[in-house]
């Protein structure tokens, strides 16, 4: 099982400035996303089952920047991810249009991608399954 506290974010992550109970209320969603880049391997283990103690912070900074991530965008629902500026105006015989995208594509944090990789988590390697 992963826990992470939000002490560790203030005082380790040291990240932006949350509102109150953001984090409480986001850490089990990041939690399941960190869980399942990692191949669901806290379904069965916790941190301490890591071997190295850099991985273990990397785990926890990884669902911070993930928490961090969610408000960001306004929250943790696919919905959040599309809240986008507005795509057209028209005044009088003015009018203007931007097709592109101007959010996000994903809910899923690139900085906390970027946490685990070290650690080895994100390889699945060979799974061998009986018949």
């Amino acid at each position: 099982m992963l826990t992470v506290e939000e002490n560790f974010y203030q005082e380790n992550y040291k990240g932006i400035q949350l509102p109150e109970g953001f984090f409480k209320n986001n850490v089990d969603q990041a939690i399941d996303i960190i869980n399942d880049w990692c191949h669901w391997f806290f379904d069965n283990h916790n941190l301490n089952d890591l071997s190295i103690v850099e991985d273990q912070d990397r785990v926890k900074k990884a669902v911070c920047a993930q928490v961090e991530y969610f408000y960001e965008l306004g929250g943790n629902t696919e919905m959040s991810k599309s809240k986008q500026a507005i795509t057209s105006l028209s005044i009088g015989n003015f009018s203007m249009a931007n097709s592109g995208s101007n959010g996000p594509s994903s809910i899923y944090s690139s900085k906390a991608h970027n946490y685990l990789r070290p650690t080895g988590l994100l390889y699945g390697g060979i799974r061998e399954y009986e018949r």
